[in-house]
């Protein structure tokens, strides 16, 4: 009777051991958790506590906190497995506060690319010189948080609104010795949520998006202006660049996922903030930068 007592605890422990998964747990089980405010964000409200409810920075105070904010805490290395998400159907509109003077829809058209469109114009020729889009993006961390966005099915559809607006801003107050910014803190509530092995839909989260212009020295205004709208027609391949494969520029981290409707696995890029250069004739004029925090 003991005998068999002691086989029946080793075949149950036996088979307990061979049951219980090696390891498959989900690419981002132990992902950072979205901060409050980005680090760009902390750094000006240093300058303007209210930031960004009140307040706008200058160019140069964007581009010393784009500077200082770069450096970021380890990421925790991906794990094997695979997620379980079934897309919600209905996309829920988003609620956008910028911080520039009330937008004229009309005044300003950028090229009406998505994000997936294979060419991204990253030279232009400027005053006689070049004028050229990073190829490299700096990334903010080689994995997303917890709570992330799609680069194509999230973040591509709104390539031309975010551009509008951007643009915009720069064109109304930027067209100046001194350079100019253009700030969008887009609260949106299509994020995804990692809990357990499933992704959940409908998260809220802030995306930041960051067009800093700052012109040569001594530039005369008729080149800032000719200037400035080559720096501002690099937004679109800008956010198209971010949010492609590592391998090619961008800031991404590719997320496999399992949809049970359709019984079949899918990989999709998952974005990571970033910022990606603008120079003219070799000299830095321009940031684009984007990035994410918790809703709030």
């Amino acid at each position: 009777m003991k005998y068999d007592y002691i086989m029946a605890t080793i075949m149950l422990s036996m088979v307990a051991v061979k049951a219980a998964p090696s390891g498959a747990t989900s690419p981002i089980e132990k992902r950072d958790k979205l901060p409050k405010y980005t680090p760009f964000t902390e750094c000006i409200r240093n300058i303007l506590p209210n930031f960004p409810a009140e307040g706008k920075p200058s160019a140069q105070q964007a581009k010393e906190c784009l500077e200082s904010s770069r450096p970021r805490a380890k990421r925790e290395e991906p794990e094997d497995g695979v997620l379980i998400w079934e897309p919600e159907e209905k996309r829920i509109k988003r609620q956008v506060a910028d911080l520039g003077e009330e937008q004229e829809k009309n005044s300003v058209q950028p090229r009406k690319n998505s994000i997936d469109t294979p060419m991204i114009v990253d030279k232009l020729l400027k005053l006689g010189k070049p004028l050229n889009l990073a190829t490299q993006s700096r990334c903010r961390g080689k994995h997303v948080n917890d709570d992330f966005l799609f680069s194509q099915k999230d973040i591509g559809e709104h390539v031309h609104r975010i551009c509008r607006d951007l643009t915009t801003q720069i064109e109304n107050t930027g067209i100046q010795k001194d350079g100019g910014i253009g700030f969008l803190v887009d609260k949106v509530t299509n994020g995804h949520d990692k809990q357990g092995h499933q992704l959940k839909d409908k998260k809220a989260l802030t995306a930041t998006y960051l067009l800093t212009w700052y012109p040569p020295y001594n530039m005369v205004i008729e080149d800032i202006k000719t200037l400035a709208g080559g720096v501002t027609s690099f937004c679109n391949d800008a956010i198209r660049r971010l949010g492609s494969p590592k391998d090619e520029g961008g800031c991404t981290q590719k997320i496999t996922y399992f949809r049970p409707s359709k019984a079949k696995t899918y990989k999709d890029l998952a974005q990571i903030g970033g910022d990606l250069e603008i120079n003219w004739d070799g000299k830095q004029v321009g940031t684009f930068s984007m990035d994410f925090s918790e809703d709030g």
